[in-house]
């Protein structure tokens, strides 16, 4: 919650006798139900032998499962951020949207109408793009992709390359608050950079950072969230920690007051604002 107490909601590393589940990334919808992308492997060769969207309800008990993609066979990844093929769901009024990497050069941008299960295409990124993470818009969608570019593309296949006055070095998850302003946290130069009519810029940085919480090692913004308002909440994965930058006075503050591992890694980080209830933050997390 937003004063920083932690409470497990799940575990998502089950495992059998020929298989274990990996959460890698997560989301939640208005009602407080969050959706994540499990992925299954087996034990024994560490092969990914499926992908799952598992729908979980608020008090963290499972639901159901929206969807399935099972692979004959695919290469081990080396780090999570080519885990599989079922990249960034957003959940958002009744739907689930995520993109689907068919192949390294077809990409396709899916919705799931949550209440009836049913699927469809929203449709299929140009050639060229090799996806991080998306937020989804009416007519449109921003993506980050590998090359270090944000873009803004429409439903018609039109790309638009966003303004890089601030500059982008390895640009990873993204989110977008109620006017469109995008935020990004870059991997490279460790930084929050902030997308809008003036072109990217940086909102949070380690300098910033160390100025109002001094000590701790750099910081490495690994995921991060945001509010209607243009508050963001980011994992600083360096020092354990889930960082609140405030959009009315640019406040920096510490949310999580309770370490659970040293050596925990937090993996995504999802805010829930419930209509009947108060803010939370949904993450998913691997305690070592």
């Amino acid at each position: 919650d937003m004063r920083g107490n932690i409470r497990f909601s799940l575990r998502g590393g089950s495992r059998s006798e020929e298989s274990f589940y990996e959460a890698w990334y997560i989301t939640a919808d208005e009602s407080g139900f969050f959706y994540m992308v499990n992925v299954v492997r087996d034990l024994d060769t560490g092969a990914m032998t499926k992908e799952e969207i598992r729908r979980y309800r608020p008090d963290g008990v499972f639901d159901r499962t929206l969807r399935v993609y099972r692979y004959l066979s695919l290469e081990k990844p080396g780090s999570f951020d080519t885990s599989g093929r079922l990249l960034s769901p957003k959940a958002d009024s009744g739907k689930i949207r995520y993109l689907y990497k068919a192949s390294e050069e077809l990409v396709y941008v899916m919705e799931i109408d949550i209440a009836s299960g049913t699927e469809s295409v929203m449709m299929t990124l140009p050639s060229g793009i090799n996806p991080v993470d998306a937020v989804y818009f009416p007519d449109s969608i921003a993506v980050t992709d590998r090359s270090g570019r944000l873009l803004r593309i429409t439903r018609q296949g039109v790309i638009r390359e966003e303004r890089r006055s601030g500059g982008l070095f390895i640009p990873g998850p993204i989110d977008a608050d109620a006017t469109g302003t995008i935020y990004i946290a870059d991997l490279g130069t460790h930084r929050i950079m902030k997308s809008g009519k003036d072109g990217i810029s940086p909102l949070l940085t380690p300098a910033l950072l160390e100025s109002q919480h001094p000590g701790g090692r750099e910081p490495l913004f690994r995921s991060l969230t945001a509010d209607s308002e243009g508050t963001v909440f980011t994992v600083d994965e360096s020092n354990n920690r889930i960082v609140r930058r405030d959009s009315s006075d640019g406040k920096i503050s510490i949310v999580n007051r309770v370490r659970i591992s040293p050596k925990t890694v937090w993996l995504r980080i999802s805010l829930v604002v419930a209509a009947a209830g108060k803010p939370r933050l949904i993450t998913a997390a691997m305690i070592k």
